[in-house]
């Protein structure tokens, strides 16, 4: 979940900031730079072609080997699979918990996953690498540099105002959400390595074009959790139960931000159950 870089688990690390090595082992990973064993984020590396940072020193303009980027790919697979759903999670609670019709409520749940829209570079990663035989890296390029920073968090909220009931409270139940986003993702999407942090860089993609702004609005946190850590399960379990309870109760449930036939039956199905349940331990008492 809490994410949301990195060369390991969910394919995220901060651009340019490692090189790749093969040996009889496996993969060799470099730690992040000084500055992040001092306890400051690591910074993005230019690239040849200007101001796009991206995963490698393209100096020499190589691609990774079709079993690095296979094992990447599947790793960002399982990860992007995880995280989304648990932003939904807590985005829908916040806005079930906040708004006053169906409509708002969507949208301020909406804003709390759009965030990963900058991953969708993965589709075309795993599009390009079956259907073309030609390998890509859009996915650990552009993934959180071009959403998840606070222009993107204007951007989605402007966009979403237009659509909504309440437009005040939406604006600011959307900001709300899209930063709970970003600060899952800054406490807890490290990799395996105490190292293999990942940071937030909160003005991009103006950060592309000046490294004052790179130096002065990096967000890191040196005690980020594992993506994959108890702490992100026992959060998702805790959300999750929440978001079913909730669902009883007021009749809508997350599904609905979706499909509101498909919620109907679902809350119809939960609310069954929830009635068996009273008949069983009601014959047991």
């Amino acid at each position: 979940m809490f994410v949301y870089t990195r060369t390991s688990v969910k394919g995220k690390f901060a651009p340019g900031n490692s090189r790749r090595s093969r040996s009889g082992q496996g993969r060799a990973r470099t730690p992040l730079r000084a500055a992040a064993g001092r306890g400051l984020p690591a910074l993005p590396r230019q690239s040849s072609h200007g101001s796009i940072p991206t995963t490698r020193d393209r100096a020499d303009k190589e691609l990774p080997s079709q079993e690095t980027a296979t094992q990447k790919g599947e790793m960002a697979l399982r990860s992007g699979a995880m995280a989304p759903t648990t932003h939904l999670l807590a985005s829908w609670i916040v806005a079930a918990k906040t708004t006053d019709n169906l409509r708002d409520c969507r949208l301020v749940a909406l804003a709390g996953i759009l965030p990963d829209v900058d991953g969708l570079g993965y589709v075309a990663d795993l599009y390009n690498r079956v259907f073309k035989n030609k390998v890509t890296d859009y996915y650990q390029q552009y993934h959180h540099i071009w959403m998840h920073g606070g222009l993107g968090a204007l951007a989605v909220t402007a966009v979403l105002v237009c659509f909504a009931r309440r437009r005040g409270r939406v604006a600011i139940l959307s900001l709300l959400v899209y930063h709970l986003h970003l600060l899952c993702d800054l406490i807890g999407s490290r990799g395996p390595d105490p190292t293999d942090r990942w940071p937030i860089y909160y003005l991009a993609p103006l950060t592309l074009h000046s490294s004052w702004l790179r130096t002065h609005s990096v967000w890191s946190w040196k005690y980020q959790w594992q993506l994959f850590g108890w702490q992100n399960g026992v959060i998702s379990i805790a959300l999750f139960v929440w978001a079913m309870a909730l669902a009883i109760q007021r009749g809508d449930s997350i599904i609905g931000v979706f499909n509101r036939r498909a919620d109907a039956v679902f809350v119809g199905k939960l609310r069954e159950w929830r009635d068996a349940c009273r008949v069983l331990f009601g014959k047991r008492e």
